[in-house]
């Protein structure tokens, strides 16, 4: 099989027991936000209804702990500890078998091109954008023994929007996977952080931030790679400011998961909620239905850290120069390894804005 090539069964073959469970785990995983963002709290409002004396109670002091004990923990490094980078409070969820059928349903594969030192920290420039991020959770923050297997004495944390944190249910979710916030804030309390033996040296903390953010989602097509790259300059700034090294990484046939959908209908709905809320809707076609994605193969990437020294003031040149040198290392890794794990593409990977 090609390296970028997606085999596709046809829909009536007769699975075997760990193909069938494969599809499910992975059709769940896309279906959690509609889980916990939607079902959660009806769920919460019909039980509080029938049982008030038991269920109420109970919600006083869930919204007491997670909006009052812990409403700032997502920008104080989440749920993770230091000292326990795979076993920190909540990071059990991260090695639930889930992610080993997970991972098989994309044949998912982690390339490691340099070590990562442990006395550094790091942000980790992921790429594509893709929907779900499947080639990040495969690889990297979902099944976290494969990754610390690669890089020991690192300490992952997965920058997502602060609203995922103000969402009963949808925070836990974030925070059993590392989750901390993507403001400024939140990240610079990370990358901050020093050794505790050694004040000279970085904590090992190494943070998944994708740069192109959701807006990459609108370039998506299948066996492409359009990089929403040329504008984010903020991730230079905050390796500069933080003196945290930046690392790129690639998540080559990401794209290939879905396709987009040519329907009418659901394109207006993106219309009205672009204008309206302010984001899109994925209008997609999956393997048989929406949610779930084609077992395209996922293979992860991570290049060789850049290096830099801590400026607390970097000037708009040293911005720029730092933000030319990332992306010509990721050019290059993309240049090295697009042959073995991206033959089928039908366009080289371009930096569209």
């Amino acid at each position: 099989m090609k390296g970028g090539e997606t085999i596709v069964p046809p829909l009536d073959t007769k699975f075997d027991p760990e193909s069938r469970l494969q599809v499910v785990l992975v059709t769940y995983w896309v279906l959690n936000a509609v889980l916990w963002i939607v079902l959660t709290p009806i769920a919460t409002w019909i039980a509080m209804f029938m049982f008030p004396t038991v269920v109420v109670p109970v919600v006083v002091l869930y919204c007491v702990w997670a909006y009052g004990i812990e409403a700032d923990i997502h920008n104080k490094g989440g749920w993770g500890k230091a000292n326990k980078p795979a076993n920190g409070p909540g990071m059990w969820f991260s090695n639930l078998s889930i992610w080993h059928h997970f991972r098989h349903y994309f044949k998912a594969h982690l390339v490691k091109t340099a070590d990562l030192p442990s006395d550094r920290n790091y942000i980790l420039g992921c790429h594509p954008h893709g929907v779900y991020l499947l080639g990040i959770f495969a690889n990297v923050t979902g099944n976290r023994s494969v990754f610390y297997k690669h890089y020991p004495g690192l300490h992952l944390r997965l920058a997502t929007l602060p609203i995922n944190f103000r969402l009963p249910g949808w925070r836990e979710f974030f925070l059993s996977l590392g989750g901390i916030g993507v403001d400024r804030r939140s990240l610079e309390h990370v990358l901050k952080q020093k050794n505790a033996s050694d004040p000279t040296k970085g904590a090992g903390n190494i943070v998944t931030l994708v740069v192109g953010g959701a807006e990459e989602f609108t370039y998506m097509q299948p066996k492409t790679m359009d990089l929403v790259l040329q504008k984010r300059k903020g991730f230079a700034k905050l390796a500069l400011t933080t003196g945290a090294s930046l690392v790129p990484l690639i998540s080559f046939n990401e794209n290939d998961t879905w396709k987009p959908s040519d329907s009418e209908f659901l394109r207006k709905v993106n219309k009205f909620a672009k204008s309206t809320f302010h984001f899109v809707l994925p209008a997609l076609e999956g393997y048989g239905n929406p949610f779930t994605p084609f077992p395209a193969r996922l293979v992860t990437v991570i290049g060789a850290p850049i290096h830099v020294e801590q400026t607390s003031q970097p000037t708009d040149e040293q911005i720029d120069a730092l933000h030319k040198r990332y992306i010509k290392e990721l050019t290059e890794l993309y240049e090295t390894y697009k042959d073995d794990f991206f033959q089928d593409r039908v366009s080289e990977m371009r930096l569209v804005q």
